[in-house]
């Protein structure tokens, strides 16, 4: 039975809006270099060890698991490479980040004045929480710059304020 020229455009609307509506529900992807990629392969976190691992941070070791488990969904994944800035000092931001894999290093211009030493951070750490705490952004006080490869996940405090919405004990 061959459909009219007029059910065929209603097959064509109802067709062209379930896709519509499957393409909203899928998660938006970023474009993620090969290079990155094969980085991400080499040392692949699931969900649960995520949580696990979160839960070992001070930050987070008195948190209810399932706010732990919602909050490991949420985090957006980052590499940078040797030599790379992840924060510049002075400028305001509104992600924490959480240091899985790797070693960055934390400059200050007073440190530069006062030729002291560089800090270097070993995973597993956290720094950038001043917006976590704050609960809104905050100026970085220190410059992060990746010593090596480094993975880590980022949590924006808007996110982070509205789990917490959820769990008002985690406050």
């Amino acid at each position: 039975m061959a459909l009219s020229k007029a059910e065929q455009l209603q097959l064509q609307r109802l067709l062209a809006g379930v896709h519509d509506k499957l393409e909203e529900s899928r998660p938006r992807r970023r474009f993620v270099s090969s290079r990155t990629k094969m980085m991400m392969l080499r040392s692949p976190i699931h969900v649960q060890d995520l949580r696990f691992r979160l839960q070992t941070f001070p930050f987070f070791s008195n948190s209810h698991r399932d706010f732990l488990s919602l909050l490991s969904r949420e985090l957006d994944i980052r590499i940078f490479h040797p030599g790379q800035t992840v924060l510049k000092e002075g400028e305001f931001g509104e992600m924490t980040y959480i240091l899985v894999h790797g070693e960055v290093e934390v400059l200050t211009e007073a440190m530069a004045n006062e030729e002291s030493a560089p800090i270097r951070i070993k995973a597993p750490s956290i720094f950038g929480e001043s917006p976590l705490l704050l609960g809104a952004p905050a100026r970085r006080t220190a410059t992060i710059v990746a010593r090596a490869i480094c993975d880590a996940r980022m949590v924006h405090q808007r996110i982070f304020n509205q789990l917490l919405s959820h769990f008002p004990d985690e406050k």
